[in-house]
């Protein structure tokens, strides 16, 4: 074996344990946001393998927060009051929230299934789910291109969110 395979072989073993031991954490012991004076966090969770490979994006108003394949999640401390909450992946699914200062907010990212590819449904995740949910998911952030693309959608799916969230639940 070269060195170069060895190399490679070694990165990618390191890798998988790495992202074996984030799994492996419990819910306390997940990377997790905190708050500071007058402000909230928001959660987005995918712990569902339905979809896995498709991008659900998250954002928080203006904000790309993150995107999440299956088994991750992505945070947000945002300031309290009034937000617009949504999901974007082909679709949007979206919500208005009024957000307290100190609290934390979950939402569950649903994959739904489409006419090509999975849809997301973003719902609100029981306090009784939360654990389990978590102790199945990675955290996940953003690259520099990730940052960029989210720009990109946030300028095509704003519009689309706004619409969404006025919309009567169903």
């Amino acid at each position: 074996m070269s060195v170069r395979s060895f190399a490679l072989l070694a990165v990618s073993l390191f890798s998988l344990a790495a992202a074996a031991a984030d799994i492996s954490q419990t819910f306390e012991e997940k990377k997790m946001a905190t708050p500071g004076p007058g402000e909230a966090a928001v959660y987005f969770v995918r712990p569902a393998t339905m979809g896995l490979a498709i991008n659900f994006w998250a954002f928080v108003d203006e904000t790309p927060v993150g995107v999440t394949k299956g088994h991750t999640y992505v945070w947000a401390t945002v300031p309290a009051g009034e937000h617009l909450i949504w999901s974007s992946s082909g679709n949007v699914s979206a919500v208005n929230v009024n957000l307290e200062a100190g609290k934390s907010y979950y939402f569950e990212q649903k994959a739904k299934m489409g006419g090509i590819r999975a849809r997301v449904a973003l719902e609100p995740l029981a306090e009784a789910d939360r654990a389990a949910a978590f102790e199945k998911c990675k955290y996940s952030s953003l690259t520099a291109e990730g940052v960029a693309k989210g720009k990109e959608l946030l300028a095509e799916h704003h519009a689309d969110a706004v619409a969404a969230a006025a919309q009567p639940a169903k």
